[in-house]
């Protein structure tokens, strides 16, 4: 059973599984990700798809307007849960449901496999995405300190 009300399921949510799709939602996560080029960023997200990393995505065409990439994992305290790595919208397209939209199509994904848990690293300079995501249900719950080691 779908949690998508019936205007959004008629969305055309996708998931990317080819370097075409993969390709097609290269500029939006460019947005997010600047530093990466298309070549590394294919590099990374098809060894990622290897490792369980999934990205969904709507858009018109042939590009991505709104993307999400998440992945399963099982952690001691929360048992399975899923971890969103990247989202985003584009700008023209914020305040239009697809955000939304992808996260509801998670929450049929989560639901169907019994997970009850889904949470998302956000930057600590983004907050109309922390905004969007308290309008959304979740709750700041933990903080994560990052390391970051030489040559990285």
């Amino acid at each position: 059973r779908s949690l998508l009300p019936p205007y959004l399921r008629a969305m055309d949510i996708q998931t990317a599984s080819s370097r075409e799709q993969f390709t097609a939602c290269f500029p939006l996560m460019q947005q997010l990700r600047p530093q990466l080029t298309l070549d590394e960023y294919l590099v990374r997200v098809l060894y990622m798809q290897d490792e369980g990393y999934r990205l969904i995505y709507t858009g018109l065409e042939e590009v991505a307007e709104a993307l999400l990439g998440y992945r399963f994992a099982t952690h001691l305290d929360e048992g399975r849960t899923i971890v969103i790595n990247d989202f985003i919208t584009t700008p023209a397209q914020r305040k239009e449901g697809l955000g939304a939209a992808l996260l509801l199509h998670l929450k049929s994904i989560a639901a169907a496999a019994d997970i009850y848990h889904i949470s998302i690293k956000l930057p600590f300079d983004a907050p109309e995405a922390q905004r969007f995501c308290l309008n959304q249900g979740f709750v700041l719950d933990k903080q994560y300190l990052v390391l970051h080691l030489p040559g990285t």
